[in-house]
């Protein structure tokens, strides 16, 4: 039993360890068609997902982060678990809010296979880029993101 536990639990690396052209295919699709580098771009340096995107709305700017596979300014260390919980939640890996602007309720419903498609797509087939973003800062009450619990 024991063993078949920890085959479940690897699965998912094992999976992104050796992604196949049809997984990676289906991610790039899903990224496209999600359009997550129309926020998730860089207007200064043209990297596409790396953030740095400025979105004015009424509540203050939200600035959009950067998504590549970097460790340091990306989400490179995130798992499959982190992401999904991004996807689904709008939620960080040290679970803060990203509120307002993720999840978006499209994302919310994407089935588990192509949670997993873009995830691996974005660890393996986008480059990293190293460049930090600078944080959303929302006026008072809107940046109460406690509030997003209710």
């Amino acid at each position: 039993m024991r063993i078949t536990a920890s085959l479940l639990i690897l699965l998912p690396a094992l999976a992104l360890a050796q992604p196949d052209s049809a997984t990676l295919k289906r991610g790039e699709y899903l990224a496209i068609a999600g359009d997550c580098s129309a926020c998730h771009r860089n207007p200064d340096n043209g990297h596409p997902f790396s953030g740095g995107y400025r979105i004015s709305s009424p509540l203050g700017d939200i600035i959009a982060t950067n998504i590549t596979p970097s460790r340091v300014n990306g989400i490179g260390n995130y798992s499959l678990a982190d992401f999904r919980r991004v996807m689904r939640e709008g939620r960080r890996r040290d679970g803060s809010y990203l509120y307002p602007a993720m999840p978006y309720p499209s994302y919310r419903k994407m089935t588990e296979e192509d949670v997993h498609a873009l995830y691996v797509y974005f660890m393996k087939q986008v480059a990293p880029v190293e460049s930090t973003t600078p944080a959303t800062r929302l006026m008072f009450p809107f940046n109460q993101r406690w509030g997003i619990r209710l």
